[in-house]
């Protein structure tokens, strides 16, 4: 069965847009840590801020290999300047792993994945989201140069500080970054998937209206267009996924 049946048809309530599955994302961070009375969240490639809202029962350990990133993401209460494929984090040391908008940026994510996983206590959660690598998404971001990536958001997204400090930073979009890997290897040592998202990205909508491809007949078109190039395999609308597992 596809990532795509899988997610449709196991967790189908899920399966919507990315507002919905950060609510669901953030629903089961909330009750892990409603309860507990203290949890240690690594926040994985955690850059100059935090994606989920961090309570204080919250002790925050940050990595990320920029040290100029982690100065300023003041939600922190320690960091680790240090490469997420190579430094070790030990084993079962953080009761949640949130690894968020960091997999695509990396050149070996099953290394990272592997570290990440282990480092993840019994009963905590590891919480992933990125771009789906096996989208059309990924594809065209395999094979453009990342000065196109950074033309992109400044005439998008008007990011006019697109830097190398700043971002966007290079993608690589391993296909040992998706779901695929993240489930199967959650699921060699114990971890549960309870929720797998697929959905479009707001970047993607953004980009579609600005090109004047809105949910009308044109956009169908094109649609039906990349189903059909990739034999079914590739939906342009799924580009990006969240993943919520939990250790036994």
């Amino acid at each position: 069965m596809s990532l795509r049946s899988q997610a449709r048809q196991r967790y189908e309530t899920n399966v919507s847009t990315y507002r919905d599955s950060v609510k669901r994302v953030r629903g089961i961070f909330d009750e892990f840590v409603s309860a507990h009375e203290f949890v240690r969240v690594l926040d994985a490639g955690c850059g100059s801020a935090s994606y989920l809202q961090l309570s204080s029962r919250c002790h925050v350990t940050g990595i990320d290999v920029s040290l100029k990133q982690l100065e300023r993401n003041d939600r922190l209460d320690e960091w680790i300047q240090g490469d997420l494929e190579t430094t070790d984090l030990g084993l079962a040391r953080f009761d949640v792993v949130v690894c968020w908008d960091v997999l695509e940026h990396l050149r070996a994510p099953s290394n990272a994945l592997a570290r990440l996983l282990l480092a993840v206590s019994s009963g905590g959660l590891f919480v992933v989201a990125s771009p789906y690598p096996s989208s059309w998404k990924g594809a065209i971001a395999r094979v453009t140069p990342h000065a196109f990536h950074r033309w992109l958001y400044k005439v998008f997204f008007n990011w006019q500080e697109a830097s190398d400090s700043e971002g966007p930073f290079p993608v690589f979009m391993r296909r040992a970054g998706g779901p695929e890997a993240v489930t199967r290897l959650g699921g060699e040592i114990g971890f549960e998937c309870v929720h797998l998202a697929l959905f479009e990205s707001e970047m993607q909508q953004l980009v579609r209206r600005r090109l004047h491809l809105g949910d009308g007949p044109l956009w169908d078109l094109v649609k039906r267009v990349c189903i059909a190039v990739s034999l079914g395999t590739l939906d342009p609308e799924l580009t990006d996924y969240m993943v919520v597992l939990q250790r036994r």
